[in-house]
């Protein structure tokens, strides 16, 4: 009798862990607007900006490069489940469009970066930098957008989506303040600045950063590194007295650990948020977050030396 009633517990235990684990899986929300997102920063800004009135299924979990990413067969349906889908653009998620295609012409694609300023860019769709997230007042745009974007989706969350926007855009210029903060007092000739690859070209001119060089000198992280590059980066660091070399979450840093050897600065300690974001919680579990958690990691790292 003993057993039989260990065994029955058991089996309960077991479903109602799986019914709270189900539950926790699908984050469901009766009624809630059905969107789905690509790069970690894009997620970050609806869920600033839709908060409980929009279920979103993001694409990329924190510190995922999405450079590397693929599709799986579940998220092509989820993509036709989904009333929207949001894009950062600019070919940051090129590969979303196979999986648009494969879900059908029904399904309803937001391209973010056709809402903000876009810089020029060596690897990029149509020669521009994808990465207009670390840029405070694109941010704000893309938000902007999301906004007027739900709200056409779901009229009667107007308000709730623009006083969610308007909270977004004044923690931006928060984040904005804070980093300046952090980086004016720095000499400009200690701004020097040297990272994995070319993803601040909006954060950098905004804090009178100078940028030397990239270990891989391209928008696109996962672009191939010639032994020339390499040389010309290690001469440029030497010449320039560069006192730090930066790493991102998303990307081995041994060959900055070698340029390093060779040029005779340091990997600085501190990593960025580049190409995605961190974990919930995390400094860069929010955009705002990463954007201050960068400055405060370049101002370490510009004063390390």
């Amino acid at each position: 009798m003993r057993v039989t009633q260990a065994v029955a517990l058991a089996g309960l235990l077991v479903l109602l862990s799986l019914a709270c684990g189900a539950g926790q899986a699908g984050q469901s929300k009766p009624g809630a607007l059905r969107v789905t997102s690509t790069l970690t920063q894009v997620s970050a800004l609806i869920r600033a900006v839709g908060g409980e009135r929009v279920q979103l299924t993001p694409l990329l979990g924190p510190n995922t490069d999405p450079h590397q990413y693929e599709l799986k067969p579940e998220q092509v349906t989820q993509l036709a489940r989904s009333a929207a889908v949001f894009e950062s653009g600019a070919g940051a998620d090129k590969w979303l469009d196979r999986g648009l295609a494969a879900a059908g012409e029904t399904v309803h694609a937001v391209d973010l970066a056709k809402h903000v300023h876009l810089r020029s860019g060596n690897a990029g769709e149509g020669g521009q930098d994808p990465h207009w997230w670390y840029d405070v007042d694109n941010a704000k745009l893309a938000a902007a957008a999301i906004s007027d974007e739900l709200t056409r989706l779901d009229p009667a969350g107007r308000a709730t989506y623009q006083r969610n926007a308007a909270a977004l855009s004044d923690r931006l210029d928060a984040a904005d303040r804070q980093i300046h903060t952090k980086l004016d007092p720095v000499p400009a000739p200690r701004r020097l600045f040297v990272a994995n690859h070319d993803a601040f070209n909006y954060f950098l001119p905004r804090y009178g950063i100078t940028l030397v060089g990239d270990i891989v000198p391209a928008t696109d992280s996962i672009a191939a590194v010639r032994p020339a590059d390499v040389a010309r980066l290690v001469a440029a660091i030497r010449q320039d007295h560069v006192c730090a070399i930066f790493t991102e979450t998303t990307i081995d840093p041994n060959l900055a650990a070698q340029i390093a050897r060779e040029s005779g600065a340091r990997v600085f300690a501190g990593k960025l948020y580049g190409d995605a974001l961190g974990e919930p919680g995390s400094p860069g579990g929010t955009l705002e977050g990463a954007l201050s958690h960068n400055g405060a990691v370049m101002a370490e790292g510009f004063s390390s030396c």
